[in-house]
């Protein structure tokens, strides 16, 4: 059985009619199809990030190999400065590269079924129906007379 709902003038006082509920607003809501395709959806926004291939390995250094007893990291050439002779280019040390760095080579985009995303669009129009939800987002709707 379809509700009806009275449509009122610009004043707010006056009913000019009633109509019927349109039955997409019977449709029920599950929370966790909204949050899977508002989440990958989501995901289609991003912009593709990532270190330089070259960050923390721009050091005039290379390794003092082995005999020295002290790790075989690169080491800033030079003397006469704080800087030479200390580890360079290695993740471990100061000023060298990441560990594993982030590449623009990663999966960014999801693909969401078109009957999902249609379903999740009409739960959402159902639920600007319910009260309780519509409240529970923020909105004060005390004054009105009913939704929708």
């Amino acid at each position: 059985m379809r509700q009806h709902i009275e449509c009122y003038e610009l004043d707010g006082t006056t009913v000019k009619g009633t109509i019927d509920l349109p039955d997409i607003f019977n449709t029920p809501i599950r929370k966790e199809l909204i949050d899977f395709v508002f989440k990958n959806v989501r995901k289609n926004r991003r912009q593709p990030y990532a270190v330089s291939p070259l960050a923390g390995k721009k050091h005039s250094a290379e390794s003092w190999g082995t005999g020295r007893a002290m790790a075989r990291v690169p080491r800033i050439k030079g003397s006469g400065t704080r800087r030479s002779s200390q580890g360079a280019c290695a993740n471990s040390c100061r000023g060298g590269h990441m560990a594993h760095p982030t590449n623009v080579r990663r999966r960014w985009n999801r693909k969401t079924p078109l009957a999902l995303r249609r379903h999740a669009t009409a739960m959402g129009i159902a639920a600007s129906g319910i009260s309780s939800l519509v409240e529970g987002r923020g909105h004060r709707i005390e004054q009105l007379k009913r939704i929708p």
